[in-house]
């Protein structure tokens, strides 16, 4: 899916309590850049993609900009494209 498509089903995910996560696969001659992940839960990971959840009103590309910058101090220069994507059932947060 491309980024504008993605940005397109964004909407619908939010409406049905879902949200969008963005990873960034950040490559420098053939290696990758993984981050130790600090999570708990479910899944337990030991190293993810720097990115974010795509929070309301944010596009894709925002929301990939913000996590990469966030998770690494590194700027983001383009987006070159989109290499794939998968859907998991984790419900967004219940409101307090």
């Amino acid at each position: 899916m491309s980024t504008p498509m993605h940005d397109e089903i964004l909407p619908h995910g939010e409406r049905d309590g879902f949200r969008l996560r963005v990873g960034a696969i950040i490559d420098r001659g053939g290696e990758i850049l993984l981050l130790e992940a600090n999570r708990t839960g479910q899944v337990r990971l030991t190293r993810k993609l720097p990115g974010a959840t795509v929070e309301p009103g944010e596009s894709v590309a925002a929301a990939l900009t913000r996590g990469v910058r966030a998770e690494t101090g590194l700027p983001m220069i383009g987006i070159q494209h989109n290499v794939g994507d998968f859907a998991t059932t984790r419900p967004l947060p219940e409101s307090r």
